[in-house]
């Protein structure tokens, strides 16, 4: 079946990017960069494929703009993103099973992956 390969990245709201990227920076040596829009602060974590020894660069931690008010506490929201080995054929398979989506997916490929046919 196909299924998850791992975690494509975090995305994390916040009403004050820059001084959640500074914190993570300072306390835990993140090193961030701020994004070209300005607004938004990305690090991206280079891991080695198990097989082909292939260096690959995921995942991502990022920190965007929140686009409106945050809840309180534990009531915030959050993104977590899977990569996946075969995008086309985890969806259909979650259409199958009854799972809708909303319309909104990241459908980025990276250079030398294949859509399913």
């Amino acid at each position: 079946m196909p299924g998850a390969q791992g975690i494509a990245g975090v995305f994390l709201d916040s009403a004050d990017p820059a001084a959640l990227a500074a914190w993570y920076d300072e306390h835990l040596a993140v090193g961030f960069v701020e994004h070209p829009d300005g607004g938004s602060f990305y690090r991206v974590f280079h891991t080695r494929d198990i097989e082909t020894s292939e260096v690959r660069e995921n995942p991502v931690l990022a920190i965007n703009p929140a686009a409106g008010p945050l809840a309180p506490g534990d009531q915030r929201g959050h993104i977590l993103g899977l990569r996946v080995d075969d995008l086309d054929a985890v969806l259909d398979h979650l259409a199958t099973v009854g799972i809708t989506t909303d319309g909104d997916l990241p459908t980025r490929r990276r250079a030398g992956d294949t859509p399913a046919s």
